[in-house]
């Protein structure tokens, strides 16, 4: 019963896993190389999976003519039908033997679409890969011309200011100089008005 719940819950999570599943373009440059490189390391590990089988495989296929060839040499020693046992064992053997070659040749091909798509994917890998350089140098680009660009209008609005100020001085310098002027002209007009009443401004 145990075995089944677990089943169950793997069903679930795999239901959920593909709802919940980007669509490839929805992909950022760094998810995609995330999941192709996740790809590439499952293919990876079914590529050495089905390898393993087919050592296996063949290994059980030389022990078992070795065992075949075993048996038809014990049954030659005894008294019986070696004719019948030795056609029987051949014929096992042979179906044995058939058996096998499908399975492996299945694997083979099994094999080598995993090699295929283990090729495509790390093409897949390697074009994610430049396209998320490109992303990065261009975007390093266009910061580098920013601030360069910042540099410049900084220069540029410094230069402004300097100039803004060094007029606004200046104006200011000659308003003073005007006022200055005015007001020197006033008191010597009001001295000499008093002069003419007969009063001496130092005694003002």
């Amino acid at each position: 019963m145990a075995p089944k719940k677990k089943g169950k819950g793997k069903g679930k999570g795999k239901k959920k896993g593909k709802k919940g599943k980007k669509d490839a373009s929805d992909l950022t440059p760094e998810e995609k190389l995330k999941r192709t490189a996740m790809e590439v390391s499952n293919l990876k590990d079914e590529l050495d999976y089905r390898r393993d089988i087919a050592r296996r495989s063949a290994s059980v296929a030389r022990d078992q003519t070795r065992r075949s060839d075993l048996l038809e040499r014990d049954l030659q020693t005894q008294f019986v039908d070696t004719k019948d046992i030795a056609a029987e064992l051949t014929r096992q053997y042979k179906t044995m033997q058939t058996q096998l070659g499908i399975t492996i040749h299945s694997l083979e091909n099994s094999v080598s679409g995993l090699e295929k798509r283990l090729e495509k994917t790390e093409k897949e890998l390697r074009d994610t890969q430049m396209e998320r350089d490109k992303i990065v140098k261009d975007k390093d680009n266009k910061i580098e011309e920013l601030l360069r660009k910042i540099s410049v209008m900084e220069v540029s609005y410094d230069n402004i200011l300097h100039e803004a100020l060094d007029a606004l001085v200046a104006k200011v310098d000659a308003a003073r100089q005007r006022w200055e002027d005015h007001t020197l002209v006033i008191q010597q007009h009001n001295k000499k008005l008093l002069k003419e009443f007969g009063l001496n401004p130092l005694d003002i």
